[in-house]
């Protein structure tokens, strides 16, 4: 079995181990393992939980990330204007995240909740559950023929799976398992409460879906989980509809403006708009007035929470610095591999030789000519020399 760790064992391990200071040494600069147990802490607020193996990846994940930043550095990187922009908004999310991080922390869902919770669901879904059947059909007079022949001794089942026009039921004999009759539309649900155990439809029954014959095989009191069993379900849905309360009054409480875009009487800068949509032109998304009007709003939300986290001294908390110093790295990193795309040189020869060598490995299949996919072929040559640009940097890197 895996030994899953919390923030404050891994925090134990680390101290404790040769890592007690610092996670790795890359070309005689310290990753302190303050980073680990940073990026540890989001992966369990994620709900993922963090094990020896994870523990692992981590420190891979977190070294390799060192040598691409610092080859991005040294090719001047964050010299660049748009740097500086993507820079910034990678900031503003740590610190978004952060606040709702907090805000749950100081706001956990408690057990009368989570009981209060459970006691509506079985109040709403207290009373009988049917195992019925049906056979659905498009006109009222194939219904009444079928109920003449299932009447004359036809099997419900069989006529289910060769004339039910719903084949997920109609496969399985026209068996809908055990529901609650508030599963169904209200026309069906009505039909079939009012039936008896082994009892069949006299007339059709009309609904938005067509006519349904129906058949109820058996009747029982409503079996609920108990609570223990639904407990995490209900704690996540609780603790995300506080979250999203939240951002609903802070978003109502600031002062907004669309022309110019502004929170609180601070200004959107443009440049900041214009890295957001050039980071998405970079992604293959094309952009429109739409989308700019989406960014737009986007970006005003996210002032909206930045402005809140900074009254409540998000910054000064623990592990905002080593996420945020994480953050940045990934920008980094993904400008300086974009970059070494762009100037990704592939050849038509190149792109004949990969696409004879897939021709040679699939014999008989049936391929597009080369001009239909050879901008797919291009884009997948140059992410495998941008790899093996990465795996370069990492195979010279000095890490101890």
């Amino acid at each position: 079995m895996k030994k899953v760790l919390t923030a404050v064992a891994l925090a134990t391990i680390l101290s404790a181990s040769a890592w007690a200071q610092n996670l790795a040494v890359v070309n005689g600069k310290a990753v302190p393992s303050s980073r680990a147990e940073a990026m540890a802490a989001q992966i369990e607020q994620s709900g993922r939980p963090v094990d020896e193996a994870t523990l692992g990846q981590i420190k891979d994940h977190l070294t390799k990330l060192e040598v691409f930043a610092q080859a991005a550095e040294q090719q001047g990187i964050k010299a660049k204007p748009e740097y500086k922009q993507a820079a910034e908004l990678a900031l503003q999310q740590v610190l978004v995240n952060e606040l709702f991080i907090q805000f749950q922390r100081k706001n956990p869902v408690s057990e009368a909740e989570i009981k209060a919770e459970y006691d509506k669901f079985v109040a709403s879904n207290t009373g009988k559950e049917f195992r019925a059947r049906h056979i659905l059909v498009e006109t009222e007079a194939e219904a009444q023929a079928l109920i003449a022949q299932i009447k004359g001794g036809a099997s419900f089942e069989e006529l289910a799976k060769n004339k039910s026009k719903d084949p997920g039921s109609g496969a399985n004999g026209g068996d809908l398992d055990w529901a609650n009759p508030s599963n169904y539309v209200p026309e069906f649900s009505a039909a079939m409460q009012q039936l008896d155990k082994g009892q069949l439809t006299d007339a059709p029954v009309k609904s938005q879906f067509g006519w349904h014959i129906i058949r109820v095989d058996d009747i029982r009191t409503a079996q609920l989980p108990p609570i223990e069993q639904f407990k995490p379900q209900i704690q996540q849905h609780l603790g995300q509809q506080k979250l999203t309360q939240y951002r609903e009054q802070l978003l109502k409480a600031a002062k907004r403006s669309n022309a110019p875009a502004s929170i609180n009487g601070k200004p959107l800068s443009k440049a900041r708009i214009d890295a957001m949509l050039a980071q998405l032109e970079r992604s293959g998304r094309p952009v429109d007035d739409q989308v700019k009007a989406q960014v737009t709003e986007h970006l005003l939300d996210l002032e909206t929470f930045v402005q809140a986290a900074g009254q409540q001294g998000i910054k000064a908390g623990k592990g905002y610095e080593q996420k945020a110093t994480i953050a940045l790295q990934q920008v980094m990193a993904a400008m300086m591999f974009a970059e070494q795309q762009k100037k990704t040189q592939v050849s038509d020869a190149d792109v004949k030789s990969e696409y004879d060598r897939f021709a040679a490995g699939n014999p008989g299949q049936q391929l597009p000519p080369l001009d239909q996919i050879k901008p797919q072929i291009v884009q997948a040559l140059a992410q495998q020399k941008v790899m093996e640009y990465q795996e370069n940097l990492i195979k010279k890197a000095r890490v101890q």
